[in-house]
């Protein structure tokens, strides 16, 4: 029984675990053309939609300024999401940057933006 409630304990406490998150250069990215100039493994933010499934699970999203951008969305990382080129979302995650090519978006999650 006390293994139990232990297990529970630890399990409740990791459920609400944060952590440190500087308020220094942690600029939070929102356009394409920001991500074509950022560097790798910053922080995006964008609201838009996705014209086109390109295969691989790459997808090219289009900002609210019209910007074009291809992003990365593995499977688990839609929670449940369904989408089409009209739906309105909002994507979180942070550049990746690859040498001789565009920043790209390795999308963390993905919801309905309103």
């Amino acid at each position: 029984m006390k293994k139990i409630v232990v297990i529970s304990l630890v399990a409740a406490s990791l459920a609400f675990a944060g952590g440190f998150v500087s308020s220094k250069n942690s600029q939070n990215i929102s356009s394409v053309k920001e991500v074509l100039k950022a560097k790798d493994d910053q922080k995006v933010t964008l609201r838009g939609y996705i014209n086109k499934a390109l295969g691989d699970e790459k997808y090219e999203f289009r900002d609210q300024n019209g910007d074009t951008i291809i992003i990365e969305i593995d499977d688990d990382d839609w929670g449940g999401v369904t989408a089409n080129e009209s739906t309105f979302l909002e994507i979180y995650g942070e550049v990746d940057e690859e040498s001789n090519q565009n920043n790209k978006i390795d999308v963390d999650r993905v919801k309905l933006a309103e």
